[in-house]
Formats: C-alpha cells, sequence, structure tokens
C-alpha cells in the first residue's frame, strides 16, 4: 500500500493545524509531521538571548493535533479506507554557529519524532552531511544558496541515511522564489544525483497545500524523474521515519533478510549457517573430557578383566590353509 506523506506541516503558536490536517487528510496524505522551526538566538550580547530560543522550543504534545480533534478529522474522511491519519513531531533547528550544534543533544530537543537541521554557510552544511545525528537537512532553497553543493559532503550524509528536503510551499505563491528553487534543486540533483531527498509542503498558508499528484507534477518541473519523485513521497519518507527510530533507540540500522526471501542462487549461505551449528554441537560433545574417560575405560570390562591388546591393524591378516 502506497501511503504518501508529508513530513514538513509549518507550525505556528498563533495558527492552529486543525485546517491543514484536515485538508491534508482530504489531499490523500496519511502520515505527516508537524513542524516547529526553531530560530537561532539573535547575536550579540542581547540580554536573555536565549530565553527566546527556549520559548520557540515546544513540547512536542503542545506542537500536535489533540488525539480526539485527530479522531474527529480522520473519522470524516478516512472512513471508507479504514486507515488512520499518523502524525509526528518534528523540530527543524536553525543555526548559524557551530556552538550551537550542541543543543541537539538536550533531552527537549531529543523528545522530538523526527530532527532536522538549517545549516547557513558551508562549514556547518558540511558539519551537518558528516556528524550531526540529524534525520533532515533543510536549505532555504527560496534563495540562491551562500555556498556550492560538493559530492563528498552529500555522500557523507547519503552513508549515514541524512536525507534532504525540498518544500514546495514557496514555490506557490513567489515567483522570484520559484526561480531560486528550481536553480537549487537542479544543482542538488546534478551533484547529488537526486538521492536521499524528500518533497514536502513548507505551507503557511492552508490553501496551498497540494496533493500527492500535483506534487508529483512539481517535482518533475525540478528536474526529479518520475521513480525519484515518487519515491521522495512515499519511501524516502519512510525510510526517514526509520532512521529517526533507530536514532533515538541509540543503534545503528541493521537490514534483515528473510530466509524464504532469500534468492535461490545464496539459499547455501543459510544451508551453511546450519551445518555449522551442527558441527559446533558435534564438537562440544565430542570434548576432551569425554575422551579421556573414555580411554580410561578401554583397558578393562566390565568385570575388572584386563582386555588383550588389539592386534596391528596395519598387518593384513592371514587366512589358515586347509590341510
Amino acid at each position: 500500500m502506497v501511503v504518501f506523506t508529508d513530513l514538513g506541516v509549518t507550525w505556528k503558536e498563533d495558527t492552529p493545524v486543525d485546517d491543514k490536517i484536515r485538508r491534508l487528510i482530504k489531499l490523500g496524505y496519511r502520515q505527516v509531521a508537524i513542524n516547529n522551526i526553531v530560530l537561532p538566538p539573535p547575536t550579540g550580547k542581547t540580554k536573555g538571548k536565549g530565553e527566546n530560543q527556549k520559548k520557540q522550543l515546544k513540547d512536542p504534545h503542545d506542537i500536535l493535533l489533540p488525539e480526539h480533534n485527530l479522531r474527529l478529522h480522520s473519522s470524516v474522511q478516512l472512513t471508507d479506507t479504514g486507515s488512520k491519519l499518523k502524525q509526528l513531531s518534528r523540530l527543524t533547528l536553525i543555526f548559524s554557529k557551530a556552538e550551537q550544534v550542541h543543543n541537539l543533544h538536550s533531552a527537549d530537543i531529543q523528545a522530538y519524532d523526527i530532527l532536522a537541521v538549517q545549516p547557513s554557510d558551508k562549514d556547518l552544511f558540511h558539519t551537518a552531511c558528516q556528524t550531526l545525528e540529524v534525520d533532515i537537512i533543510s536549505l532555504d532553497l527560496s534563495k540562491l544558496l551562500p555556498f556550492n553543493l560538493k559530492y563528498p559532503s552529500l555522500h557523507a550524509a547519503y552513508e549515514r541515511g541524512v536525507h534532504f528536503e525540498i518544500q514546495y510551499g514557496p514555490m506557490i505563491r513567489d515567483q522570484e522564489a520559484r526561480r531560486n528553487i528550481i536553480t537549487n534543486v537542479q544543482t542538488l540533483i546534478e551533484v547529488g544525483k537526486g538521492k536521499n531527498i524528500i518533497l514536502s509542503s513548507g505551507c503557511e498558508n492552508t490553501l496551498d497545500l497540494r496533493g500527492p499528484y500535483d506534487v508529483r507534477v512539481l517535482g518533475l518541473m525540478l528536474g526529479l524523474s518520475e521513480v525519484k519523485v515518487r519515491a521522495a513521497l512515499t519511501t524516502n519518507c519512510q525510510s526517514v521515519l526509520s532512521h529517526a527510530a533507530a536514532r533515538k533507540a541509540g543503534r545503528s540500522m541493521v537490514s534483515v533478510m528473510k530466509l524464504v526471501d532469500m534468492e535461490k542462487k545464496n539459499a547455501w549461505l543459510a544451508k551453511a549457517t546450519d551445518t555449522d551449528l551442527l558441527d559446533e554441537g558435534n564438537s562440544a560433545e565430542d570434548s576432551p573430557s569425554s575422551d579421556n574417560s573414555n580411554d580410561d575405560d578401554d583397558d578393562s570390562d566390565d568385570e575388572g578383566n584386563i582386555k588383550p591388546a588389539p592386534k596391528d591393524v596395519c598387518s593384513p591378516k592371514r587366512k589358515k590353509r586347509k590341510m
């Protein structure tokens, strides 16, 4: 079953997300992430500059739609499909200094389901790709990037399972933003070969939200292939959720293949494993201690009589001639 996902539903304190959730359900989405964007603290020696960022850092449950409201919207729109909308919490940290990265390890930030960062310069972007424990790297593609994208940085992110986000929201109303997004995305596709990309809304206005098939058209216009566009709305989003779950569990992802799904040409691996296990069991039974005990008992029978020495197995047996 195809599950269309939007991992970039913008949240604002003065704008409830009810209308957005209702519209996304109607458009065909079954998984959404409510995105709380935290701006960096102001530069300079401003009193209480850290307090402003703390106010932006809401509890994840405060930004999600209450469960009873979610059931109400889902019951109206999803009755025929029998499915249920899954909502998740996401935090996007916009940082302009390297020391702000340490905030990612705080319990308040780790409480969110999905973590994303938006670096503002080349060095921070390289750091995000190489080392930061995040799930999504989001760039402000509505403006020309102040640095060039390099494949080594992108490849490092790919290897760690980090995805890059393209938000179509700024394209809807702003013509200049549309041109910049097209230019930046084409560079991202050219340098990074279109890997690990997700498409999300990032819309502040509910009416700017688009359905999966409309977003598909936008993705094709940006230069993504049909396969890449579909993955950006479905499987890549699921990979982000799996990466986030593994990150929260504090372990790397391990790929497991069922034996029933194994190709015939590789089926010998399973048999070899079973044989190794049997060999280990046999070696345990043939331990030195058991051999020694048997050797001690070989010299006598049950009544204590000494057994005759065995004949030389190397010498051939001679048959007696009949006279």
